[in-house]
């Protein structure tokens, strides 16, 4: 009977009833053209159960190669009338989308004809609109609840997107009378521009010795990303993402799953990637996106032959590379300073020597270099430094820790006192000041305290003492014009014929009385070609006291002659002599001192010689007692290896090396390449020289070819390599 309220103040809802027509109920302004009960006012009654035709789906998606259905339903739920025939009108746009053949392509649903048989029509209306009809033949029947009336493939054109309007509908039941209803309408996009990768920032072929990560990593598409995957190599592949309703995705950093399982070697990650229209891309299309790289965690060889060698205000590096790695990148040089310039752990408090950079992050940064060579010149005041060198690959790996890439080494000249670059007349003034003086001294100058050195060398590593004596005029008499600012290492001292300075040298003493004691002459009988210097310390015993000591006639003319004295201790003189320049030797005999002693009353003078020690132009020490012409067994001030003899050589030459302290020793023979030819030696060996052979065989007893070739000797706290030379 329908539905009246005159109440104002509330609103009865009576939405989604039926009331007696499709066409909803009779409301004079509200629903004129309603054929169903009467409602007054204060009657919610829309929505109203009426027919309804939908289109499923609402919104599809595809590529310009895929058709795509749709379903034009008809939904009476709650609607007694009963559906005898339709006609819907629907549009499409003929641009985006076309119905490609009538006959095949829109096609009757089951809805009707499950009732009766029915007739069914679709007429191509042009301009993409298109009408259909249907109805059941015969009888007073029709279809009641919902269904399928038909369905419309379109068969995409070009891409973009076309509305699927419904732009008219007829309904009728079984008396042919008109049904009010409502409808829906779809839409279809067609996508034919596939989702493309982002360009990766890291490029093909690199190496990697930890997880690639990646700085720009992403997808795009026009519409709308589904999904995307990734495999390495033959893998399987491994969804990124899944489902997204966006039109970009975006990881940056997106580090690579999975690398440390992987095996050493080339490696290639391949990508694809599909859009909500089904269109792909990457692996498997013309598009493949794929980034190739190598794992390399393996360390690379570290760089031999090492060498630090002092120059003015910087070092002089060089080095053997590792053998051939494809992956090789270069070499690093760290370094660490000592600090303690000129003292070294001589000075209060002491500055213990510091250790070599244990790896690549140890010490102070260098260089990196493909040379085999390098001056440091970066330091910016005086000192010893430690380097270490590690070789280094593209993919970051560096080599670890090894002697054989490490030395140690001053910037600055021995001797250089004055820090002019040169070691000349004015650092010899210096030098001669404080000769003879110790740190509890007024004249004490630390500078001029620099030897002996670890290898006897005047570029080898100082080892002050505290006084400045024999040893350091050795060292100074080495370098003496030797030496400038510029250029390259200052060249070692020219390869001589090494002579036994004990058979060829000797000293000898006699007394002429004077007023007030006597004045003993000393004398040097010289054969040799290679004599440097010497020292003498002479005893006048218990009755004698020395008051003076000077120079012999040897020195007349000869400016390239030093003489010092240590001052006069008691019954003591301690006198130094050497040839000044790397290119001067002691030759000739003659007076080399006059010693005034002092003798008690109705004393007998015994003047003896306590030491005498005798040093070549290599600072070869030879030590002689009483004037006799022999070499004693002495124990070694410091662990050194000489330079071989002969050199060049064939077939055999020696090697000679002092051993300051009992200890493992190792002496080896390589080839340039740092590849091992001979052990020599490699045992527990005492104090003392020693000398060893090498015949030019190699460890199976094979002649090894002409050509340059290195030995080192290495103990707890001592490396050094010489090279030399073998002539076939």
């Amino acid at each position: 009977m329908g539905m009246f309220s005159n109440a104002s103040y509330l609103t009865a809802d009576a939405t989604a009833n039926w009331w007696g027509h499709s066409s909803g109920p009779y409301h004079a302004t509200l629903n004129p053209e309603g054929l169903g009960d009467d409602v007054s006012d204060y009657i919610l009654f829309e929505p109203f159960t009426q027919p309804v035709i939908s289109i499923s789906p609402a919104y599809d998606i595809t590529t310009c190669s895929v058709a795509k259905t749709f379903s034009f339903f008809y939904d009476g739920t709650g609607v007694p009338e009963q559906l005898r025939g339709y006609e819907v009108t629907f549009t499409i746009d003929p641009a985006v989308a076309t119905v490609a053949a009538i006959g095949s392509d829109i096609v009757e649903g089951a809805f009707l004809d499950a009732i009766a048989p029915a007739q069914f029509y679709a007429v191509d209306a042009g301009s993409g609109t298109y009408k259909i009809n249907c109805a059941i033949l015969g009888g007073s029947v029709g279809a009641t609840g919902s269904g399928e009336l038909f369905s419309v493939k379109l068969t995409p054109v070009a891409e973009g997107t076309s509305a699927i309007t419904i732009t008219g509908i007829k309904l009728r039941d079984v008396n042919n009378v008109p049904m009010a209803g409502s409808f829906t309408g779809a839409s279809l996009q067609v996508d034919c521009t596939v989702p493309t990768m982002e360009a990766l920032a890291e490029a093909q072929g690199q190496y990697y010795n930890a997880t690639p990560v990646f700085s720009n990593f992403g997808f795009d598409d026009d519409v709308n990303l589904d999904t995307a995957e990734y495999r390495i190599d033959s893998g399987a592949w491994t969804a990124l993402f899944a489902g997204i309703d966006a039109a970009e995705w975006n990881s940056d950093g997106w580090a690579l799953p999975g690398f440390d399982g992987l095996a050493q070697g080339s490696h290639t990650v391949y990508f694809r990637v599909s859009d909500d229209a089904g269109n792909v891309n990457g692996e498997g299309t013309p598009d493949t996106y794929s980034w190739q790289f190598y794992k390399d965690t393996i360390l690379p060889v570290p760089p031999t032959n090492f060498t630090a060698l002092p120059g003015h205000n910087k070092v002089h590096l060089t080095w053997t590379n590792p053998p051939s790695d494809p992956s090789f990148a270069g070499v690093e040089i760290r370094r660490v300073g000592w600090s303690d310039y000129p003292e070294y752990g001589t000075g209060t408090p002491v500055i213990a020597a510091p250790a070599y950079p244990a790896d690549e992050t140890g010490g102070a940064f260098v260089t990196q270099t493909l040379l085999g060579a390098y001056d440091d010149a970066s330091m910016t005041y005086r000192d010893i430094y430690y380097y270490a060198a590690f070789a280094y690959d593209v993919a970051g790996n560096y080599s670890v820790f090894d002697i054989g890439a490490a030395d140690r080494s001053t910037s600055y000249w021995l001797g250089d006192v004055d820090s002019t670059g040169y070691v000349n007349m004015s650092d010899l003034v210096y030098f001669s000041g404080t000769f003879g003086e110790s740190d509890a001294d007024p004249g004490w100058n630390p500078f001029c305290d620099f030897g002996p050195t670890d290898d006897w060398s005047s570029f080898g590593i100082p080892l002050p003492d505290d006084i400045v004596d024999f040893e350091d005029l050795m060292i100074f008499s080495m370098i003496y014009n030797n030496v400038g600012p510029l250029g390259s290492p200052a060249p070692m001292i020219e390869e001589r014929q090494i002579e036994e300075l004990a058979g060829l040298v000797g000293f000898d003493i006699a007394s002429v009385a004077s007023d007030d004691g006597i004045v003993i002459s000393v004398t040097l009988s010289n054969n040799a070609k290679t004599l440097k210097g010497f020292r003498l310390v002479l005893d006048a015993g218990e009755t004698g006291r020395i008051v003076g000591v000077e120079p012999g006639s040897i020195f007349n003319g000869r400016s390239d002659l030093f003489f010092g004295s240590v001052p006069a201790s008691g019954g003591r003189a301690d006198i130094s002599v050497a040839a000044l320049g790397i290119d001067r030797e002691l030759q000739g005999s003659g007076e080399v001192a006059k010693i005034h002693v002092r003798l008690e009353e109705g004393a007998r003078a015994d003047v003896r010689f306590e030491t005498i020690d005798v040093r070549d132009v290599a600072n070869t020490r030879f030590e002689l007692l009483n004037g006799d012409d022999h070499e004693l067994p002495v124990v070694p001030v410091v662990t050194a290896l000489m330079q071989n003899y002969p050199n060049p050589f064939n077939p055999v030459t020696t090697i000679s090396f002092d051993m300051a302290k009992a200890g493992r020793v190792a002496i080896n023979v390589y080839g340039v390449s740092g590849h091992l030819i001979r052990t020599l030696v490699d045992n527990y060996m005492e104090p003392g020289r020693y000398n060893i052979d090498w015949d030019g065989r190699d460890n199976n007893g094979s002649r090894v070819s002409s050509g340059v070739y290195f030995y080192r000797m290495r103990t707890a706290d001592y490396n050094s390599t010489r090279k030399m030379i073998l002539l076939r």
